[in-house]
Formats: C-alpha cells, sequence, structure tokens
C-alpha cells in the first residue's frame, strides 16, 4: 500500500515495473520519506509511475487512479508543478480537506479527486483555476455549500459532485456558466443553453428542481430529487430520466408523455399515487419503463401497447387493479415483463404468447384466475 508522504518522486530507492516505469515501494518504506526532498526541478520525476512530463521536463500529468493511496493533500507542493494539466487521483483512501493552493495550478484542466475520503468545504480559490473544464469531486465526505466562485470558471464544461454531504443552496450562478455540459448537481438551471446531462442525487441540497429546467433545449440526461414538474414535459430532447429512489411524491406528471425520444423512464422506489397516465403510451421509442415500487392504482392502461420498442416494462410491487390489457401483446420486443405484487385480476390474455423475445415473466402475488395462455 502506498501512502501520500508525497508518494512518487519521493522514495529515495525506487524499483522499475514491469513497463520500465518507476514504481512505488512499501507503505512502511514510504512513512520515512521526507516531503521535502521533492526535487528543484521536476525532469527526475518523469520516469515515475503516473507521471508523465512535456518535452522539457516539466510535469504534465499525475494520474494515479485505484493506487492504494493512504494520506492527505496537506502537503502537497502546489508550488511545483506550474505547468501540470492533468491530476486524477480517484478510487484511493486520501482524505482531509482539498487545500486552498489548489487555486495556484493556473494550468489545470482536469482534476478527478472522487472516490476517496476528502472532507470539509470546497475551497473557493477553485474558482482561480481558469483554464479548469473537469471537476470531479463526486463520492466524498465533502460538506458545507458549494463555492460561488466556482462560477467565475467560464470554460467548464463538466462538473462532478454527487454522493457528498454538501448543504445549503446550489448557487443561482451557476447558471451563467454558458458552457457547461455535465452538471451532476443543481439549481437555477434555465441560463445553461448546452447543459446536456444532470446528475442530482445522493446529497442533502435544499431547494426543489426549478421549473426553468424546461429551458434545458439540449438536455438529454436528468437524474434528480425533489418533485415531477409539468416544465419537463419541454425536454423533448431528452433520452434518460431517471428520478429513482427517492422521495418523489404526487401523481405522475401526464406532461411526460411529451417526451417522445425517451428511452429510459425510471421512477421507481418512490412514494408517486394516483393512476398511471395513459398518455405515456405516446412514447412509442420507449424501451424501458419502470414505475414498480410505488402506490400507484387504477388499471393498466392499454395504450400503453402502443410502445412497440418497449423492452422492458415493470409495474411492480403497486396497488394496481384490473386486467392485464390484451393490448401489451403488440409489445413486440418486450423481454422482461413484471406485474407481480399487484391487485390484478382476470386471465392472462392469451396475447402475451405474441411475446417472441420475452425471457422474464413475472405475475406473481395477484388475484388472477383460469388457465395458463
Amino acid at each position: 500500500m502506498a501512502s501520500l508522504e508525497w508518494l512518487l518522486p519521493l522514495l529515495k530507492k525506487p524499483r522499475l515495473s514491469s513497463n520500465g516505469k518507476t514504481a512505488f515501494k512499501s507503505y512502511d518504506d514510504v512513512m520515512e520519506i521526507s516531503f521535502k526532498q521533492w526535487p528543484s526541478t521536476s525532469a527526475s520525476a518523469c520516469h515515475w509511475l503516473g507521471i508523465s512530463c512535456n518535452i522539457k521536463g516539466s510535469v504534465v500529468k499525475l494520474s494515479l487512479t485505484s493506487s492504494s493511496l493512504v494520506g492527505t493533500l496537506d502537503n502537497f507542493l502546489f508550488l511545483s508543478l506550474p505547468n501540470i494539466a492533468y491530476i486524477t487521483l480517484s478510487d484511493n483512501m486520501l482524505f482531509g480537506i482539498i487545500p486552498p493552493l489548489i487555486g495556484s495550478l493556473s494550468k489545470l484542466i482536469y482534476l478527478d479527486l472522487s472516490f476517496n475520503q476528502f472532507s470539509g468545504n470546497i475551497p473557493p480559490e477553485v474558482g482561480l483555476l481558469k483554464n479548469i473544464k473537469t471537476i470531479r469531486l463526486f463520492g466524498n465526505q465533502l460538506n458545507g455549500s458549494i463555492p460561488e466562485e466556482i462560477s467565475h470558471l467560464t470554460s467548464f464544461t463538466e462538473l462532478e459532485l454527487s454522493s457528498n454531504q454538501f448543504v445549503g443552496p446550489i448557487p443561482s450562478s451557476l447558471g451563467n456558466m454558458t458552457n457547461l455540459s455535465r452538471l451532476y448537481l443543481s439549481n437555477n438551471l434555465g441560463n445553461l443553453p448546452s447543459l446536456t446531462e444532470v446528475y442530482m442525487d445522493s446529497n442533502k441540497l435544499k431547494g426543489s428542481i426549478l421549473s426553468s429546467l424546461g429551458n434545458l433545449s439540449k438536455l438529454t440526461v436528468m437524474h434528480s430529487l425533489g418533485s415531477i414538474l409539468p416544465e419537463l414535459g419541454n425536454l423533448t430532447q431528452l433520452l434518460w430520466l431517471d428520478l429513482s429512489s427517492n422521495n418523489l411524491t404526487g401523481q405522475i406528471s401526464k406532461e411526460l408523455s411529451n417526451l417522445t425520444q425517451l428511452q429510459w423512464l425510471r421512477l421507481s422506489s418512490n412514494h408517486l399515487t394516483g393512476q398511471i397516465r395513459k398518455e405515456l403510451g405516446n412514447s412509442i421509442q420507449l424501451p424501458w419503463l419502470d414505475l414498480s415500487s410505488n402506490h400507484l392504482t387504477g388499471q393498466i392502461p392499454k395504450e400503453l401497447g402502443n410502445s412497440n420498442q418497449l423492452q422492458r416494462f415493470d409495474l411492480s410491487s403497486n396497488h394496481l387493479t384490473g386486467q392485464i390489457p390484451k393490448e401489451l401483446g403488440n409489445s413486440s420486443q418486450l423481454q422482461r415483463l413484471d406485474l407481480s405484487s399487484n391487485h390484478l385480476t382476470g386471465q392472462i390474455p392469451k396475447e402475451l404468447g405474441n411475446l417472441t423475445f420475452l425471457l422474464h415473466l413475472k405475475l406473481n402475488d395477484n388475484e388472477l384466475s383460469g388457465e395458463l395462455p
């Protein structure tokens, strides 16, 4: 196990890996090395595993994903890396705060510290990273509020902050980041014309998904929390909508039927009530529809049989009544049909025998009668 004291060129007795690059020594060896041993020029570090340099011998990339690193960034010599453009330290065991000196890396383009154990606030100094395009901090224990200074990063295209412990409002100034194309959590997004993907799950953010989301004409992927707003029906280019495993309440908005390009709709494991909208049958391109584990009532709309691209259809664990509509037999591409744990009655329609691609059928825990077709 390597340690972060600071890891690479600090080792006095490097050994070569199979590809000729210098590999790290054991945890005990590294712990005894002083951080002050970073060389006056970075050229001697260019042969270390995970380090790349330019033709002048200056470090431009540090990539140590999944390297079993343990430690903090407290002693990281940010000022010794004036030309570094890429830092990837994801999937390790790094902890402590993200030091404010990170703002000194003026040429940094890509920063990935995801899947570690960093805590504390995001330092406002990240607003000094004028060339940054991607920041990935998801899967940590970061808290506090999202700094307003992030909105100063006009070159930003990707911001991933999900699966942390952020609280407080999301800065409305994020709406000024017109080049942002992927945001893993957001609010006040209506002024982001380039945004194509939104992820907002696994946080403790206050507020709701604003109606201005309906202005995101290029949005194709959305994971979120809050309530299902009618304005979502304006996102006519949306391909993927996953609101599963949240605390959604209320009814399924009929405006979702406007999403005729939708390929994935998951509203499972929420607290949705009311009937299934027959208008969902308009989404004829929909291969995946999952409304399972809610409190939906009423009958299964026969119009859902219009979804001739439907491959997976899951309505299990609701309170649905009535008969299984024979029109589901028109869903010729259906591979998985799960209507279990409802209150369905009547016979199994023989038209389900037309589903030649069907691999998985679950109808248990209902009140069906008659013989198998």
